[in-house]
Formats: C-alpha cells, structure tokens, sequence
C-alpha cells in the first residue's frame, strides 16, 4: 500500500471552500473498504493445534476451514435470557449458543451466564451461594467446546 495518494487510484478532489484555500484530496469510501479488505487479505493465517486432521486437508477432501487466533485474547462475558441447546425461543440463544465457540476457538477467554430454567444434566453446583432479599440464589457450571457457561439457579427460573 502507497503513503501517497494519487488521484488516479481512487482519490476525489475536495472543491475549494474559499477564496485562497486548497483543495485536498481524499480518498472515496469504495476505495478505502478495497484498501482495507486488500490489506486484511495479506496477513497469513493462524491455526492453532487442536489435534485433528491436518491442516492441509478436511475429512471430506475439500480445502480446510482455517480459524484465525487472536492477536490479543480477551476476557469476554455473554448475559443472555437464553442459551442454545439448552433454552432457546428465537435468534438470541443460536447467538449466544454459537458466537461464544467462535470466539474461543480464536483464543478468547468466554463466559455465558444464563438463567438455569431446567435441571441441566451436564451443570454441576459450584457450591456458591448467595442470598438476594431472602431467597437463595445458587450458581452452576458447564463447559463445553472450550466455553465456561455459568446458570444462574433461582426459584423464580423454574
């Protein structure tokens, strides 16, 4: 990518405003988001190990799906009403359901918390527990392809 800018590459000229003052030239949004996008296609991907087949194959022969780690992890906490397979009525429970795996499989640290409207069979009891205007509140564990889900237990949830 150039520091100049040319006009030939994109680059509008800005009229002058008033009388004396030079126009400048900047660049147009089409051309920026072909420069951004350029610019993101270069970098070389990241694979982390995770074990499985190799990188240069996929089970079903075709080109491997190549999941980028993060340049710097991140501690990420998802509060959600619901949390897809175990409680899900529309769009957000697939969200926090799925984004939350992607985004560990990239290297970030990630956290759902939910409420425990079921006796989930894979939640075991942390043993905390809490007492919010004279009712216990108790909290449970899950993790699963690499997120730590979190259920809040209370006795308006079930």
């Amino acid at each position: 990518m150039q520091a100049i800018a040319q006009p030939s590459r994109g680059l509008a000229a800005r009229p002058a405003s008033k009388a004396g003052s030079k126009a400048v030239a900047r660049p147009q949004r089409a051309t920026l988001r072909v420069q951004a996008a350029q610019a993101a296609s270069v970098r070389p991907p990241v694979v982390a190990a995770t074990g499985g087949p190799s990188p240069s194959t996929s089970l079903n022969g075709s080109a491997p799906k190549i999941t980028p780690s993060a340049a710097k992890p991140m501690d990420i906490v998802f509060i959600s009403a619901e949390v897809a397979p175990w409680s899900k009525t529309g769009g957000l429970g697939d969200v926090v359901g799925s984004l939350p795996i992607a985004m560990a499989q990239r290297g970030h640290r990630v956290f759902t918390i939910a409420p425990r409207y079921d006796q989930y069979q894979d939640a075991w009891d942390t043993s905390v527990v809490i007492n919010v205007l004279g009712e216990d509140v108790r909290f449970f564990h899950t993790v699963k392809k690499g997120v730590h889900r979190v259920w809040v237990d209370h006795p308006w949830f079930l």
